[in-house]
């Protein structure tokens, strides 16, 4: 009753190829109960006389292909330098050829891959994210560079594709990256830009004029002088509500002043005009009518 038991639940916790587990158990039904039965568990283990003696699906360990031929050994009789696996190792399949760790190579992984150099340890590491092969650890030990960096004093260097004229469109702005680069599109109020968002416009349409980076219509700058006049009405309300505060409540005093600041530096952010942005606007206006 135990056997049956076993055999029941022989595929229940396994998640993939379970009608394969199940074909596999239905086959090997009858060779587990002559086993149980007619074998000495003493003679043989159940691996050994029912995978690789009586089914032929497995090999010994260090064994491979149909005839469970012995993996190949380096000259220090050692398989695949201990750097990797025999190709089949266990199975009636493969070829015994090694199938090296990461970064080694050669017919018995006993050289490091392209790309990765030695240590004195006998390792094998990556090279610098600059080289194409190298001979140490760094930038400075490059053999030659990858696309993207150039060398310089012997360094393999990133290239600043975005100091090159034409990199990228018109209305577009470019961003660096270690061996690249890309092009972003400019925020949909600017002509032209050097960065992300409307506050890093370049040039503006001809009905729109360029102030701190911005391109507003006289709409738009009106409006912008509206919104701080508004805010700088509420700071001033609040530092006089302090003043009051300061003079009754003064054991809550720090409190309050924090989390005004708070509110203060995150409303800020979420605007992107500022308030010196729109003084600078005024001043700049003021100067215009003088000149005029």
């Amino acid at each position: 009753m135990r056997l049956v038991e076993i055999q029941e639940g022989l595929c229940s916790e396994v998640k993939m190829h379970k009608d394969r587990c199940y074909a596999l158990a239905e086959e090997a039904e009858h060779l587990l109960e002559q086993w149980w039965v007619h074998e000495d568990p003493n003679s043989q283990d159940l691996f050994t006389w029912l995978c690789i003696s009586t089914l032929q699906y497995c090999c010994q360990q260090n064994h491979y292909g149909p005839l469970c031929t012995a993996c190949p050994l380096d000259k220090n009789n050692k398989i695949c330098g201990e750097k990797g696996l025999c190709d089949g190792e266990g199975t009636r399949k493969g070829n015994g050829s090694c199938n090296c760790n990461k970064g080694f190579a050669g017919e018995f992984c006993e050289k490091c891959d392209e790309n990765y150099y030695n240590t004195p340890e006998e390792d094998c590491k990556p090279c610098h994210k600059a080289c194409n092969n190298c001979k140490g650890e760094g930038a400075a030990a490059c053999i030659t560079c990858k696309t993207g960096w150039d060398l310089e004093s012997g360094v393999c260097k990133d290239i600043n594709e975005c100091l090159k004229e034409n990199s990228c469109k018109v209305n577009e702005y470019c961003v660096n990256w270690e061996g690249s680069f890309s092009c972003k599109a400019c925020d949909s109020a600017c002509n032209t830009c050097s960065g992300k968002g409307l506050t890093n416009c370049t040039s503006c349409e001809e009905e729109q004029i360029l102030v701190n980076g911005m391109c507003l219509d006289e709409a738009l700058k009106h409006q912008y002088l509206l919104s701080t006049m508004k805010r700088l009405a509420l700071y001033t309300f609040l530092l006089i509500s302090l003043f009051f505060i300061f003079q009754r409540m003064q054991l809550i005093l720090p409190l309050v002043v924090l989390l005004i600041s708070i509110f203060i530096y995150f409303y800020e952010n979420e605007i992107p005009v500022n308030i010196f942005s729109v003084y600078n606007i005024l001043i700049k206006d003021l100067f215009q009518k003088i000149q005029g």
